[in-house]
Parts: C-alpha cells; structure tokens; sequence
C-alpha cells in the first residue's frame, strides 16, 4: 500500500487514460501541487460526494474531510504545471489507473 497525497476534487471526475486540464487557485492546492512537483509527480485524485443535497463546488476542495471523500478515485500524475503571477497553477493532471483510499490522514 503506497500513500499519496490526494487531491479532492468536487463535480469532476479523473478517468484512467485521461488528461485534463486544471486551474487551482486554494493557496492549500497550490501548495499540495509544488510538493507533489518535487516528487514523483503522482498523486490520487479523490472524488468529493454532495453532503446533506449540497452538490461541492467545482474544482478543488481542500477543506474536504476524509469522510466527505468517495472512497475510489484515481491514482494520477502531474503532466505539466504553469505558475501565474497571481500565485495559482495551471496543471495537466492524467489518470493513471482506479484506485482505492483507504486509511486517509488529514494533513
């Protein structure tokens, strides 16, 4: 079992094979990008589910708790990232393949 950092992302879902373009603007997003930059470039991207009938808003959702989080998303990986003067990012994120979030730690 590997951990990732996982992206939580609202109204979008990442299928396997395929890339998709995202601007984040969460200085917490942004943030989570740059570490995964360093790194192996790889990252889960997790689903967030519409609580109490309020659909999440689109994109990222970094105040998601782990038990707002679908618990299958998509390993993925970072295929180029802009940075904009204004401080948010612009990546290509491409799905990889299915995979499970189990045991996800808040952080």
């Amino acid at each position: 079992m590997e951990r990732l950092p996982v992206l939580p992302l609202g109204q979008l879902v990442v299928y396997p094979h395929v890339v998709l373009p995202l601007a984040l603007t969460d200085p917490k997003a942004v943030q989570l990008i740059d570490e995964i930059i360093q790194g192996e470039k790889r990252l889960l991207l997790g689903v967030v589910r519409s609580m109490g009938g309020m659909e999440p808003p689109e994109g990222a959702v970094m105040n998601t708790l782990p038990h707002q989080l679908y618990d299958v998303g998509t390993l993925g990986t970072i295929v180029r990232m802009l940075k904009l003067g204004d401080g948010s990012v612009r990546v290509m994120v491409q799905g990889l393949e299915r995979a499970r979030l189990k045991d996800i730690a808040q952080g």
